[in-house]
């Protein structure tokens, strides 16, 4: 049994292809056959309201204009213009001549204002599938810089208002070092008499006179 599951999977996708191809294909087929049939006769109609003003134009400006104008309705884009003309111009030994590609310039000329005229319809957008966009997310806040605060603005103290330096332990040891001994004071100077020196005795060292 679970050597049939993978055959019955793979008939079950032909089966399911099968009917996309021979039920939904034609439909849509015939559904693009109809639109492009529409389009055609309203650019046959849009000649018809302007071929007034080109009374003397090549067959190739009608044919250009024509085909410009289904192009645009039916594809959209930037309408711009085809690289080279149809193939039915190409194959005919009468437009390799100077007349012949001044007939294709006509062609041109006709299919850029075929398009012209397709964009000033407005009808591109009924041919469209609408498609519902999410909304843009919400911008961040703007960056600001922060204000200095008004403590930041108060100037220095000035030099005099500052209390004078202090020298350091490693200064006022090596300056105690460098200064000579200070001698004892006077009578004079503390005005009380100095106590007398301490006799001291002298002994003698073991195995010698003192």
């Amino acid at each position: 049994m679970r050597l049939l599951l993978p055959l019955l999977a793979t008939g079950c996708n032909i089966a399911h292809e099968a009917i996309r191809n021979f039920h939904h294909e034609p439909r849509l087929l015939g559904t693009q056959w109809i639109i492009t049939q529409r389009l055609q006769q309203q650019a046959r109609e849009a000649w018809k309201s302007i071929r007034g003003e080109f009374p003397d134009c090549a067959p190739e400006f009608r044919e250009g204009f024509l085909d410009g104008y289904v192009d645009y309705l039916d594809r959209g884009g930037p309408a711009h213009l085809p690289a080279v003309p149809p193939s039915k111009y190409t194959r005919h030994p009468r437009y390799f001549t100077p007349e012949g590609h001044a007939r294709l310039q006509q062609y041109f000329l006709g299919f850029q204002l075929g398009q012209q005229q397709a964009i000033a319809s407005g009808q591109r957008r009924y041919l469209t599938v609408p498609v519902l966009l999410p909304s843009p997310p919400p911008e961040p806040p703007p960056f600001r810089l922060a204000q200095p605060s008004a403590s930041s603005n108060t100037p220095p103290p000035s030099n005099d208002s500052l209390p004078p330096e202090q020298p350091s332990s490693s200064e006022g040891s090596a300056a105690s070092r460098d200064s000579p001994p200070s001698l004892p004071p006077s009578r004079e100077e503390t005005g009380f008499p100095l106590p007398r020196p301490t006799p001291v005795e002298l002994l003698p060292r073991s195995g010698g006179r003192p």
